[in-house]
């Protein structure tokens, strides 16, 4: 039933974009509703504030209906949709430098079939993630997004990211270092911790169907 959803959500996105490329609004909204989610995530990663982060998300769309026509359909679809969600947060970072924002609203969900005190592990690592998040540059901070919370491959990452996959290992480096020695000095256990977390938080948001991040 899942492959079969994915199949058909994958035809309707090959139709919506060949109709935003015509010019077809009606494309552009279809595309809104497949990836409006995924773009609000990984917009509200890197920019750490939901009002922001929405703005994004509604900009990005925007660029996407003007900037389709030069998008090659023989490549996949999701790297260049991220590379305008990253270039939109990068953007509005430089220009507004939104305040933080907590992990309030989704550390107080229970993940499912989990006990209480697990639920408290839990929503002390997302905190303890989020924080040390914080502590990177925003092109670092969106390489840590886009491969542990949007799951993308890094040779996907280096088209988000618009560079050399070389850099795309050079940044998950610096970070997960950067991170790691935040999160657990004694062994370094960055990237450990970010799994974890991000593994924690998209089951949580899957489950309840959120609507904002």
């Amino acid at each position: 039933m899942a492959q079969s959803e994915s199949k058909e959500a994958a035809v309707d996105g090959a139709e919506a974009i060949l109709k935003c490329q015509a010019g077809d609004t009606s494309g552009l909204e279809a595309l809104y509703r497949l990836h409006h989610k995924a773009a609000l995530r990984t917009a509200y990663g890197i920019v750490r504030s939901q009002d922001v982060a929405e703005d994004v998300a509604q900009q990005v769309f925007v660029e996407l209906f003007q900037s389709i026509r030069r998008y090659d359909s023989r490549r996949p679809f999701m790297p260049w949709l991220y590379r305008i969600v990253v270039n939109v947060s990068l953007d509005t970072i430089r220009l507004r430098r939104p305040a933080d924002a907590s992990l309030k609203k989704v550390a107080e969900l229970p993940s499912p079939a989990v006990s209480p005190e697990e639920a408290a592990e839990q929503a002390e690592l997302r905190e303890a993630v989020w924080a040390a998040l914080g502590t990177l540059g925003p092109k670092h901070r969106a390489a840590v997004v886009l491969r542990y919370y949007g799951g993308l491959t890094e040779a996907e990452m280096a088209v988000a990211l618009s560079c050399r996959p070389g850099t795309v290992k050079s940044r998950l480096h610096t970070a997960l270092e950067r991170l790691g020695t935040i999160l657990k000095p004694e062994d370094n256990a960055g990237e450990k911790e970010i799994a974890r977390s991000a593994l924690s938080l998209r089951s949580q948001l899957r489950a309840h169907e959120m609507e904002e991040v």
